[in-house]
């Protein structure tokens, strides 16, 4: 039998009793193993977001409600660069608000959620698709970027490279 792959959450959220609703709903899902790191603070998250994306702390998908100090987008956008290859679920307040949710969308986060609304199923769901979007997204960059013949990078990356120099 293989073993199965487990899956490392990293729930940021200001309110503690949000993250105690949601490590129980991700506890509930079948099939998978998921490990599961709250963090309530600004700065803890800032540090574990840095590890994260200097590869010495590993992370599959971030869950990201707002904190004391900062709202959800305004964090997302902070760290945009930082974990462009990690899903991001935007983790709303209590009422669905597309302008909310499109601002969510174009900032990078991979899915959104009603924290009012979700149960086990729609999390477990929201997940999957989130790691799909951001593995389809690597494939288009990556073809944006090479040549479909040679699999070398194509003229554009080569000057955008060269100028990196």
């Amino acid at each position: 039998m293989a073993e199965q792959k487990s899956i490392h959450i990293l729930l940021i959220d200001g309110s503690a009793s949000d993250c105690s609703i949601f490590i129980s709903l991700i506890h509930q899902i079948k099939g998978a193993y998921y490990k599961v790191s709250s963090i309530t603070d600004q700065a803890k998250a800032h540090e574990v977001l840095k590890k994260s994306s200097a590869g010495t702390e590993m992370i599959d998908i971030v869950l990201l409600g707002d904190l004391e100090e900062i709202n959800a987008i305004d964090f997302l956008v902070e760290f945009v660069e930082q974990i462009n290859q990690i899903p991001v679920i935007l983790l709303a307040k209590n009422r669905f608000d597309h302008d909310l949710r499109r601002k969510a969308r174009n900032r990078g986060a991979a899915g959104f959620m009603l924290k009012s609304c979700a149960n086990a199923f729609q999390l477990e769901t929201t997940i999957e698709f989130a790691i799909e979007h951001v593995q389809q997204r690597e494939k288009l960059r990556q073809l944006s970027i090479t040549d479909h013949l040679t699999r070398l990078f194509n003229r554009l990356e080569m000057e955008r490279r060269l100028k990196l120099e």
